[in-house]
Formats: structure tokens, C-alpha cells, sequence
């Protein structure tokens, strides 16, 4: 058995020039396969490039539009994604963010809206960010619950607490806890990771993005995902090998694939 980073910016400029170097470490640090999240229709076209050119991993990618980049949300965006779509194994990363005003809330809800109904009628998962805009998030899924698929899709790097957890769960979703869960002020999401039931959790490490400690301060990669595990371990009642098993197979059905 192997890790599974379920979400990294690999099609990211800040993994120029050094990304086989990046593939290489993540594989002595026991991770197969990741998933190479979208922010936009560029950044998701050059991450099915590496999926089809990269085997130092098995890589899979998203398509979507970022709430960072919801301003470009417009007919041809739409066109485009629907002519696209077919060849990603999830839609995203999409979502509501008020922390930053990037793009007004109108859009940035229009645009995850848009997201939630294609991901319902190519059946694919969405990968859904979510940043001080919980209430939101969670009113456009809910409305939609009745037509979801068997898995609607993944809170990417969760960081609410319990009781919104379980509003999510319920709706379907998993879970996916990153580097976060190792810093020292996260008890609470801990916590989050500790009730959680295991089969409906992830890891991820949003490179280059949320380092975990010791890593903190310093561009994130897929190798560190295992930090993120090593923590998880630390907190859940399980053994390794058995979280380690169920977190793998979980990514597969996520996402629908096979080994």
C-alpha cells in the first residue's frame, strides 16, 4: 500500500524546472499517486499534460475555476469546460472564498453553482473550497442534495470545526485534511480528524501550499503528505497500516479509479 496526495498544484509555476526532482522525493516518501487540482482552464489543461508525459506518479486531473479566479467566469469558461470535462476525474477546485476579494461573492457563488450542476450531470466529483464562506458553501450543496451522486465530492483542506463536519458528511461528502492538522494551534481540527469516521477521510498536501511542520515556512510537495499521515496516525485510534489501507482506497473511489 501507498499514499495518496489528493490535492496539489503541480501544474503550478512554483514547480518549474524542478518537478521530476519533486516526483522523485514523493516516491522515496511512499506516495503513488496524486491528484493535480485546477485553478483555472490553463493550469487544468497543463495538469492533464502531466498526467499523459509524468510516470514517476500516477497523476490525475481536475478542471475548474478557483474562487480566486471567478471573475473569468463567463460563456466561453462554460463552453470550454463543457467540451473538456470528459477527460478529468473531478470538477474543480471550485468553491466560495470571502477572505480575499478577488471576485465578487455574486460571481464566486454563480460560478460554484455552475460547478455543482456539471459535476451532477458528468458525474464527477467536485473539489470544493471552502474559505469563510461556510454558510454559503453549504446552502448551494444542500440544495442540490437530492441530486447527487453517490459521492458528491470532497472539502479540500477542512478546516471547520465538528458540527459542520457532520453537516457535510451528511451531504455525502469526504473530508480531506492537510498539513494543518500538524500545527500547533489546530486542535480543533484535530479533533475534527479524531471523530471523523475513517472512511470518509482524506490527505492531501495543497502544494506548494500549507507546508506541515517541520516544514512550515517552506514551499510544500508531495512527499510531505506523509507528515499529514504520520500526524493522522498520532490522533486516530487505528493502526497505520489499517488508516494507511483505508485512505487509499478511498481516494480510488472518490475519484473512480482503479489502482
Amino acid at each position: 500500500m501507498s499514499l495518496f496526495d489528493t490535492h496539489c498544484h503541480l501544474a503550478s509555476k512554483d514547480f518549474e524546472g524542478r518537478l521530476d526532482d519533486v516526483l522523485a522525493e514523493a516516491v522515496q516518501a511512499n506516495v503513488s499517486h496524486a491528484t493535480v487540482i485546477a485553478t483555472h482552464l490553463e493550469d487544468g489543461r497543463k495538469a492533464l499534460e502531466l498526467s499523459r508525459t509524468k510516470s514517476t506518479l500516477k497523476l490525475f486531473p481536475t478542471l475548474g475555476l478557483h474562487p480566486h479566479e471567478a471573475k473569468d467566469f463567463n460563456n466561453a469558461f462554460v463552453d470550454s469546460m463543457e467540451k473538456e470535462i470528459s477527460d478529468y476525474v473531478a470538477v474543480g477546485e471550485t468553491g466560495i472564498d470571502y477572505h480575499y476579494d478577488f471576485a465578487t461573492p455574486e460571481i464566486q457563488k454563480e460560478s460554484f453553482a455552475y460547478h455543482i450542476d456539471l459535476s451532477i450531470r458528468v458525474n464527477k466529483p467536485l473539489v470544493i473550497h471552502c474559505r469563510e464562506s461556510v454558510e454559503d458553501i453549504y446552502a448551494l450543496l444542500a440544495a442540490r442534495k437530492g441530486d447527487f451522486n453517490a459521492i458528491p465530492g470532497i472539502m479540500h483542506c477542512y478546516a471547520e470545526d465538528w458540527e459542520w463536519g457532520k453537516k457535510f458528511l451528511d451531504l455525502g461528502l469526504y473530508l480531506s485534511f492537510s498539513g494543518i492538522i500538524t500545527f500547533k494551534n489546530a486542535d480543533r481540527l484535530r479533533g475534527v480528524a479524531e471523530n471523523c469516521p475513517l472512511d470518509r477521510m482524506l490527505i492531501e498536501t495543497d502544494s506548494p501550499y500549507l507546508a506541515p511542520i517541520p516544514y512550515r515556512g517552506k514551499p510544500n510537495q508531495p512527499a510531505y503528505v506523509a507528515k499529514t499521515f504520520q500526524q493522522l496516525c498520532a490522533i486516530r485510534k487505528e493502526t497505520p497500516q489499517e488508516i494507511e489501507k483505508q485512505l487509499f482506497e478511498s481516494s480510488l473511489k472518490v475519484f473512480q479509479l482503479s489502482a
